[in-house]
Parts: C-alpha cells; sequence; structure tokens
C-alpha cells in the first residue's frame, strides 16, 4: 500500500464473523480504529488491517454500502481484491493469494443494513465458493462507532 495515505481513525470498527462448514464453527472477533463516511445513500466504511507477523505491513480495506442492496468489500493489497454481495445474486470475482489466482463465487443470503448518520451495524450473510467448492457459509456483524474526543 503507500504510503503517506491518511485516515482519520475517529471510529472504533468491530467486525465478528461465524465461519460455519461441515457443522463445524470458527469465531472471529478483530477491531479495528477506522473511518466511517455518511454520503447520503452510499456509507463508507475504511480501516486499516494489520499483518500480525509484521506490524508495520497493512492493507487498507474499504466497505461500500450503498442503499439499493449493494454491498462492496474491498482489499487494496499487492492485486486489489473485491467482493460485491447482493442478496440473492452470485457474483463472481478473482481471489489472488501467494500461490495464485483462485476463482470466487459468493452467493448472499442477507444483508441487514442499519447504519445511519454517526455509525450503527452492518450484518452479512453469504457463502463462498473457491474453484467451485464450498468454503464455508460466513456471517458478519460490523459495529461501527464514533470515539469520543
Amino acid at each position: 500500500m503507500k504510503e503517506g495515505i491518511k485516515i482519520k481513525e475517529n471510529y472504533l470498527i468491530k467486525v465478528n464473523s461465524i465461519q460455519s462448514l461441515s457443522g463445524s464453527q470458527e469465531h472471529t472477533t478483530l477491531v479495528y480504529r477506522g473511518n466511517y463516511i455518511d454520503r447520503g445513500e452510499t456509507k463508507y466504511i475504511i480501516y486499516k488491517e494489520y499483518d500480525e507477523g509484521h506490524p508495520k505491513n497493512y492493507t487498507f480495506c474499504n466497505i461500500k454500502v450503498q442503499e439499493k442492496g449493494i454491498v462492496t468489500l474491498t482489499k487494496n493489497t499487492a492485486h486489489q481484491t473485491r467482493i460485491i454481495l447482493e442478496k440473492g445474486v452470485r457474483h463472481y470475482s478473482p481471489y489472488y493469494t501467494e500461490y495464485g489466482l483462485l476463482t470466487m463465487t459468493v452467493f448472499t443470503h442477507d444483508i441487514n443494513n442499519n447504519l445511519g448518520k454517526d455509525g450503527g451495524t452492518l450484518n452479512l450473510k453469504y457463502a463462498i465458493n473457491v474453484n467451485t467448492n464450498l468454503l464455508g457459509l460466513t456471517d458478519i456483524t460490523i459495529e461501527v462507532n464514533k470515539l469520543k474526543s
């Protein structure tokens, strides 16, 4: 990621996820400082996701939430990854790894958008297939709260 790009980091962004496959579940909770921008019909949640092994390395994450029911998750890595979520629609997305390109499809079961002027919650439920194999079902709740000055 380019050096010198700054985000305000005046919001606390809590990402709770449950990934399910073959009867087992993995729960993860991650907390970031980031920014939240309300542009009327479109909201943006922006934060840096740090590499645990290399704390100076990070990826910019951008979640674009449109009132028409489309959520776009973007990670700016060496190869940008973009996942489009739209209830009842299957979207294809290239997914780059250190081992090469994978073909990923995402089918969105539900989007529950409770984001307002100063934050709120966003819940996403979707299935991911990689190279036609079910990778798992994902249920993510993102909480966005303004930090007190």
